[in-house]
């Protein structure tokens, strides 16, 4: 097994525009600076039990009960691998779908991490990111169709990814790389 080196903390920057810092001014960190941002924060994943989180009531994201079943279909295939964050308090910051889901499938406790380094402002903004960033990326089809086309050959429930059938065809006939949005992307009607 390969070891992987430790990732290098980043400064907290969410009240000011970013700027890259100058290769001097990274190199001038000192190992109290880095002993003191990784003293900040440590993951530490511990089962909660569900009765004791609190939906945040800002939570901006909304989860369908088709996504609700199609994320309890994934829990349960795959394990709770994506741990709930929540703050100091118990309030959920990102994972309220999986909490839901985890309901639905008769759980008690789930997997949670508290981010107790963060300020409120910075929770806040990170509940937003945590559920928009994902959004903004793009797939290479390609790669989209030979994975689909994998899973349909070990006859694995592609379902369990997201894409429903029409979607999974979609992907299937796709036949180069596109810088448009997917194939199964459907705009709403205004």
């Amino acid at each position: 097994m390969s070891s992987l080196p430790e990732p290098t903390p980043i400064p907290n920057r969410v009240r000011q525009r970013s700027r890259r810092p100058s290769q001097d001014a990274v190199l001038a960190t000192t190992d109290a600076d880095l002993d003191s941002a990784v003293a900040r924060f440590t993951a530490k994943v511990i089962e909660r039990p569900i009765a004791d989180l609190q939906p945040s009531p800002r939570n901006a994201r909304t989860h369908s009960k088709k996504q609700l079943h199609q994320i309890a279909g994934s829990i349960g295939d795959f394990g709770f691998v994506a741990p709930v964050l929540i703050d100091r308090h118990d309030v959920i910051v990102s994972g309220h779908g999986r909490v839901e889901a985890a309901k639905l499938l008769g759980m008690s406790t789930v997997p949670t991490i508290v981010l107790d380094h963060l300020d409120p402002d910075q929770l806040r903004a990170l509940a937003l990111a945590e559920n928009r960033l994902a959004e903004l990326a793009g797939w290479d089809n390609d790669l989209l169709k030979i994975e689909m086309s994998h899973l349909l050959e070990i006859n694995f429930d592609v379902e369990l990814t997201g894409f429903d059938t029409p979607q999974i065809d979609m992907c299937r006939a796709v036949t180069k790389p596109s810088n448009e949005a997917p194939p199964f992307v459907v705009a709403r009607a205004a």
